[in-house]
């Protein structure tokens, strides 16, 4: 590409971005209607419990507002969250620690270390990370490691899944939506949480909040380390372990910042976030495979920067425009070595992802309907080098390899709501997503794709605490340029010729609360054609099309409070998600999708502020292939957690300021599980921790 073209591209989207700042948006991938406002009061649907809240009466949600206790549950999708108080009381490190809580939320850490999510069974390049509406995901593969996302900057967390609105963009079958710090409890406020506990991790966050006016001001700060990932005792590794209480080469170390100031001003508001990552980590080698076959990998550097300013404004009394615009940084640099002293480098890939993204909403109101316009613009540039090493460690000169990659993502989409009576309310949406690839490294250039995105819900309202919905779907996950072109430093043969994911989605579901108690049930049905996966070539692997795949199951969410100081919380996924297969030779099992997922947790205030839980995580078993590329069944495990969190009263008598001391316990009884071959979960570990705030 020439100087001159990359300058006028480099011109357009700064062009955008400043466009779109004007128009303002402060949409956390979703918008809502300000216009009648009356009281209304809102589920937690994680909790059950009521958050009375004043919100307009003719919310259209698409996840979340800037205060996800606002968000109306709508017809075409499922949504789960957490809370401010919710994330404050899991004491999390990472992002992950908090989606994990959600239901249908599957964490697991691949074999390159990174930390990801799938929800209800799809593959997790099916999802999209949002962070204040921006989203999150790196193009080039279209997924987002949840440990580079550190949990001090979070208020709020949620997700969406079902038959899922253009607005969300391509590529967004589901959704995880992190909403950052605003404001701390009180205007002026300052808040430090320690933390120390097993295998030496210890790390420290301060946050500030200020408000002046009609801004708001947050920065925080912090620092995570640990010398690695504890083991279980039953563990039987074959290869590459040095350690019995220490899985071999996961030592982590993090420092961030974030930055937050906020504007609102009448009829429009304004918003800037800003938040870096510096990231150093080892990565556990397969245990189950020689050394021939493993990544022997450590990331000495991966670090992201992300800016998002939004904002919203009202045009009239009838309709309104949001945006949202952004820009991140990632940078990684792969080591790659030769066994498992991690001594001798046998080569190296840096990475430098640029991704500039903008949406624009436009929402119209007539009587009992509202008509969304929707537009997202994503362009991604992904610079890679490649460097191999001789027997001695040494760089060879003539095998270093750059490649530029470039693609733009694109999808504009109409949604409408009306309200046929008063109890039903019918939702239609339709689109396009469509993905342009620009630049492809030495490779020939391919053509893009442009697939249709269309939805339809029924929200039937049946009595106060009952509502019933149905929702029908299509939409298509577009291949990435890593699955069509990337190597992995020589592990993967490229396959170009890669098909969209073409996936139908089924939901019916219904909500139920009454007082503290809360009860959400949802069948579901994806159906998926051209599902990518990876084939065996020799001691290679290649992405191809299968013939298709299909996840069937059944979600539970569910609250009671059995008494004011005891309250319980269920959750569960049964799912059976398989290969539609063309004889019965051929695996009809789909990679690390665990059959069920089920959580118990029993929460007891003891004291005011103070409270003891305990809590059952249940694995269902999976399969995962083993070197030879045939699937093995890995077994069902059930994970005990516990924690505690106390407000010491005699200080809190002489003082404003409060102080809260935590412990957490995690897989107390050190179960031994491989939610993928080779790659166990953590052992047996603790933290105890404070947060002071004045």
């Amino acid at each position: 590409m020439s100087i001159t073209s990359v300058c006028a591209r480099k011109s357009f989207q700064l062009t955008l971005i400043a466009a779109c700042i004007l128009c303002a948006n402060s949409m956390a991938f979703a918008q809502t209607n300000i216009q009648k406002t009356d009281n209304q009061t809102i589920n937690n649907q994680t909790t059950g419990k009521n958050v009375k809240t004043t919100v307009s009466s003719d919310i259209e949600t698409v996840l979340v507002t800037g205060d996800q206790n606002r968000a109306r549950k709508i017809a075409s999708e499922t949504q789960h969250f957490l809370s401010s108080d919710q994330v404050d009381s899991i004491r999390a490190v990472t992002s992950g620690d908090l989606i994990a809580r959600l239901p249908s939320a599957n964490i697991t850490t691949n074999s390159r270390g990174e930390t990801l999510v799938n929800v209800r069974s799809a593959g997790e390049r099916q999802l999209s990370v949002f962070f204040n509406g921006a989203l999150v995901n790196v193009p080039w593969d279209n997924r987002y490691d949840l440990d580079l996302f550190p949990a001090n900057l979070i208020d709020s967390v949620a997700t969406a899944t079902g038959t899922l609105s253009p607005q969300y963009g391509v590529n967004a079958l589901s959704a995880v939506s992190i909403q950052p710090k605003t404001k701390l409890k009180n205007s002026d406020n300052f808040q430090v949480d320690g933390q120390f506990g097993s295998e030496n991790q210890h790390g420290v966050d301060v946050v500030g909040s200020i408000r002046r006016g009609d801004h708001d001001f947050i920065l925080g700060i912090g620092n995570y380390e640990r010398d690695g990932v504890s083991l279980s005792s039953d563990e039987n590794l074959e290869f590459h372990q040095r350690d019995d209480d220490q899985r071999t080469n996961t030592d982590y170390e993090r420092d961030n910042a974030f930055f937050h100031y906020g504007y609102e001003q009448g009829a429009w508001n304004l918003s800037t976030s800003l938040i870096y990552s510096n990231i150093e980590r080892g990565i556990a080698p397969e245990s189950d495979r020689p050394a021939d076959d493993v990544r022997f990998w450590r990331y000495p550097k991966a670090d992201t920067f992300m800016a998002v300013v939004s904002g919203s404004a009202l045009i009239n009394a009838n309709s309104e425009i949001t945006a949202t615009t952004w820009m991140q940084n990632y940078q990684q640099t792969i080591n790659s070595y030769t066994d498992d002293t991690y001594s001798l480098l046998n080569a190296v890939q840096e990475d430098d992802d640029d991704t500039y993204g903008a949406r624009v909403i436009y929402s119209y109101h007539l009587n009992n309907s509202l008509v969304n316009l929707s537009g997202n613009y994503v362009h991604s540039e992904h610079q890679q080098k490649d460097t191999d090493f001789d027997d001695l460690g040494i760089a060879i000169a003539d095998s270093v390899s750059d490649q530029n990659y470039s693609q733009d993502l694109i999808s504009a989409g109409l949604d409408f709501k009306t309200d046929l009576t008063n109890q039903l309310t019918l939702e239609l949406g339709a689109g396009i997503d469509s993905v342009n690839y620009i630049d492809t490294g030495e490779l020939p250039g391919i053509d893009g794709f442009d697939e249709p995105v269309l939805r339809a819900g029924l929200n039937w309202q049946a009595t106060d605490e009952l509502t019933l919905r149905l929702a029908v779907g299509e939409k298509s996950r577009l291949p990435t340029m890593r699955e069509l072109f990337g190597t992995a430093l020589n592990r993967f043969l490229i396959n170009p010729d890669l098909e969209p994911e073409k996936v139908f989605s089924t939901e019916l579901g219904f909500d139920w609360f009454t007082g503290p108690h809360f009860l959400s049930v949802t069948l579901f049905d994806q159906q998926l054609d051209d599902t990518i996966d990876q084939q065996r070539v020799g001691r290679l692997r290649q992405r191809i099309n299968l013939k298709g795949s299909q996840v069937t199951g059944i979600e539970v969410n569910s609250s009671w409070a059995l008494t004011e100081q005891l309250n319980i919380i269920a959750q569960a996924t049964l799912s059976d998600a398989r290969r539609k297969v063309s004889s019965s030779d051929e695996p009809d099992v789909l990679s690390e999708r665990p059959e069920n997922l089920g959580r118990l947790k029993l929460d007891y205030a003891f004291l005011p502020n103070s409270n003891l839980y305990l809590e059952a995580d249940y694995r269902g078993k999976s399969y995962s292939p083993d070197p030879d590329g045939d699937f093995q069944e890995l077994d069902d495990a059930t994970l005990y957690n516990i924690g505690v969190d106390w407000v010491p009263e005699t200080l809190s008598n002489y003082t404003d300021n409060q102080l809260t001391l935590f412990m957490r316990a995690e897989n107390i009884t050190d179960e031994y599980y491989l939610p993928q071959s080779g790659l166990p979960a953590a052992g047996m570990s603790y933290r105890f921790g404070f947060r002071y705030s004045l």
